[in-house]
C-alpha cells in the first residue's frame, strides 16, 4: 500500500502539469486512496525498486497501510511532492528525488531526498499551512516525528512513524 501511494504520486504520472491534472480529476487524496485500497493486488506487481524517468527512485519496504494511516501518508506525500514540483528538484529539468524507507521493529522510517534543485540559501523562515497540517498529522494520526535537513543542494526530510499507527 505504501509503495502505491508513493508510485501513484510520484511515478505513475509525467511531471508538471499532467501532475496538477490528475490531481483535479481524480479530487481528494480520501478518493485517491479508496481507488488504491480497491484495486490493491497490483502491489505484488510493483518491484522493490522503482525508477521514474531516472530522475525519481522510489524505495521503500513492502509494508501494509490501514486506511486512515493511508490518507495521512497521502496527506504528507501530495505535501511534499507540490514542494518539490514548485521550489525542489522537481521544479527543474535536472532534478532528482530519491525515497527510501527502513523498517523497524516498532517504527518506519521514510527519507525524503532531493538534488538537483534551486540552491537552498537558508531554512524557510516561516512555518506555512502544509508544513503545520504534515507535522500534526505526523505526530498525532502516526504517532510520528518529521525533520527537515535544508542543505545548500536540496532538502532531506526524514518522516519517522510508529509501526503499530499505520495498520490503523
Amino acid at each position: 500500500m505504501l509503495r502505491n501511494l508513493m508510485a501513484l504520486w510520484l511515478g505513475e504520472m509525467p511531471l508538471g502539469r499532467a501532475f496538477w491534472e490528475f490531481a483535479i480529476a481524480y479530487g481528494t487524496t480520501a478518493n485517491i486512496v479508496a481507488t488504491i485500497a480497491a484495486i490493491g493486488a497490483a502491489a505484488a506487481s510493483l518491484p522493490d525498486t522503482l525508477v521514474v524517468e531516472g530522475r525519481i527512485r522510489i524505495a521503500v519496504p513492502r509494508i501494509g497501510v490501514g486506511e486512515q494511516a493511508a490518507t495521512t501518508l497521502a496527506l504528507v506525500i501530495h505535501e511534499l511532492a507540490t514542494n518539490s514540483l514548485k521550489y525542489g528538484a522537481l521544479s527543474t529539468n535536472t532534478g532528482l528525488l530519491d525515497i527510501s524507507g527502513e523498517e523497524e521493529p516498532e517504527a518506519l522510517t521514510l527519507k525524503w531526498v532531493e538534488r538537483g534543485g534551486s540552491e537552498i540559501v537558508e531554512a524557510p523562515s516561516q512555518e506555512g499551512f502544509g508544513r503545520k497540517l504534515v507535522e500534526r498529522s505526523i505526530s498525532q494520526q502516526l504517532g510520528g516525528s518529521i525533520h527537515a535537513d535544508w542543505l545548500p543542494e536540496g532538502a532531506v526530510v526524514t518522516l519517522r512513524v510508529s509501526k503499530s499507527r499505520l495498520s490503523l
